[in-house]
């Protein structure tokens, strides 16, 4: 077994085998009645930002430790039918810089690592494209080369930022009081939701079977604790309990961070049962503006914000339910005949251009009168019901989900039931006072609605450019 695919599993299995909470007793299938009895509980007991994470992310717990000295065994049914094929990888950040000429350029001055100081930024290596990986010796002992490009000694791993040699100081006791999580722990989660999303299509195809039901929510927005609500009304995430994420987590919002690391961090315990689709603010440009990029530099440091960039672009754009149901981000194009072949087809792994199927799949907006018009915010079409029976007959599907704009219920059924807008940030922007709400799909793909208000958060300040309104 390959010692990239060893790592994930056994950080898959450890944080299954883990309890979610602190002090209370948590199965799969309890679900709401393992949550706090209200919203203002839930709030009131949060002591700091991901206080539901500390168990999984504090010392002693069998989550992050050190995985290399574990052995996979007994994995979790649902890692067995996980993708095997991962999707290649390329740089897109910058084509123009070969790996050689960041290898000469970043690691002329190896970084040394004590007892004392944590150095993250001494090598910088994310916006290089990293050939695949040959371990020795199984990745146990000695070095390991990148296509015989360049070797580092004692397993030092470049393209994963050195997470593995991070010392956790034995005073770390988890991200409380409005803390942060541990460097290292920070960079496990993202590392590893990144091994399992370059394994992802474009386009997920999810079966849901007679017995389940998946959760499809719309956008977050950085409101942390309205996202802890859900689970407090849904469930938390588990193999019973699927979600679907539909882009728009992050931005606006004071704990972008914290949704991104909780939303990961479920990704890492249940690849095959969570799931996140891209949205138009999972961007550089859109981050730079509306606070994330900020946020994630203030907390953890650039360059952990320059790795949250790539993985955006490894985020799969759209999900179809049952081979009946289309949920992404936006909305349609500007021509006939799009098939799912088609989305499939799309290059993700680059940051959104300005025009084309994918720009039009995370801007377009639906309007009520057919055709189609200029989109009002620039990019992508406004498109009407014609254009939805149009796209849904020749794909052969019934029903388009998609988010992207606040409602003041949560959620909008439009083009003649065709079409579901569904905004999981209630109270945008602490000023829209708007529901937010979330839809409950089973095997007939009849939807349910849960509509919910927000939820008290610290009052921290937003991290959103000055210069933007709201």
């Amino acid at each position: 077994m390959a010692r990239e695919d060893e790592e994930l599993e056994n950080l898959q299995r450890t944080i299954l085998s883990s309890k979610l909470f602190s002090g209370e007793k948590v199965s799969d299938s309890e679900g709401v009645e393992n949550s706090y009895h209200s919203a203002r509980d839930a709030s009131e007991k949060l002591d700091c930002n991901l206080e539901k994470l500390c168990e999984l992310l504090a010392p002693g717990s069998p989550i992050l430790g050190e995985l290399a000295d574990s052995k996979a065994a007994n994995r979790e049914e649902e890692l067995l039918n996980y993708p095997p094929t991962p999707v290649p990888r390329r740089n897109t950040m910058n084509p123009r810089r070969s790996f050689d000429e960041a290898i000469e350029e970043e690691t002329r001055t190896r970084p040394s690592w004590n007892d004392t100081t944590t150095r993250l930024d001494t090598i910088d290596l994310s916006d290089v494209q990293r050939p695949s990986l040959a371990w020795d010796d199984e990745g146990t002992t000695g070095s390991w080369s990148i296509n015989n490009a360049y070797n580092f000694q004692n397993s030092v791993e470049p393209d994963r930022m050195q997470w593995r040699h991070v010392r956790v100081e034995n005073s770390y006791q988890g991200p409380r009081n409005q803390g942060t999580i541990h460097q290292r722990y920070a960079w496990q989660i993202v590392e590893t939701a990144m091994q399992i999303l370059e394994r992802e299509s474009t386009l997920n195809f999810i079966n849901i079977d007679k017995q389940s039901e998946i959760t499809v929510c719309g956008d977050v927005h950085g409101q942390f604790y309205d996202l802890l609500n859900i689970f407090h009304m849904n469930g938390w995430p588990s193999k019973d309990r699927p979600y679907l994420f539909n882009g728009d987590f992050v931005d606006r919002g004071s704990f972008s961070v914290e949704v991104a690391f909780t939303l990961l961090v479920f990704k890492c315990a249940h690849p095959n049962k969570v799931f996140i689709n891209r949205g138009n603010h999972e961007s550089q440009s859109m981050n730079m503006l509306y606070g994330f990029h900020s946020e994630a530099c203030a907390k953890y440091g650039e360059d952990i914000a320059d790795r949250f960039r790539e993985l955006f672009c490894h985020l799969p754009l759209a999900a179809v339910l049952n081979n009946d149901v289309l949920v992404m981000h936006g909305g349609l194009f500007s021509t006939d005949n799009v098939s799912l072949d088609d989305i499939t087809n799309i290059d993700r792994l680059c940051e959104p251009p300005d025009s084309g199927l994918m720009a039009e799949l995370l801007w377009s907006d639906p309007m009520p009168c057919l055709g189609r018009a200029p989109n009002s915010r620039g990019i992508g079409v406004a498109f009407g019901p014609d254009i939805t029976k149009r796209f849904l007959e020749y794909n052969g599907l019934s029903l388009l989900v998609r988010s992207h704009e606040v409602r003041p219920d949560g959620y909008d059924v439009m083009h003649n039931g065709k079409l579901i807008t569904v905004f999981s940030a209630p109270n945008y922007c602490d000023r829209m006072g708007n529901k937010g709400a979330f839809i409950r799909f089973r095997h007939d793909m009849r939807p349910k609605f849960v509509t919910f208000d927000a939820v008290p958060h610290p009052d921290v300040q937003s991290y959103v450019h000055p210069g933007i309104y709201y």
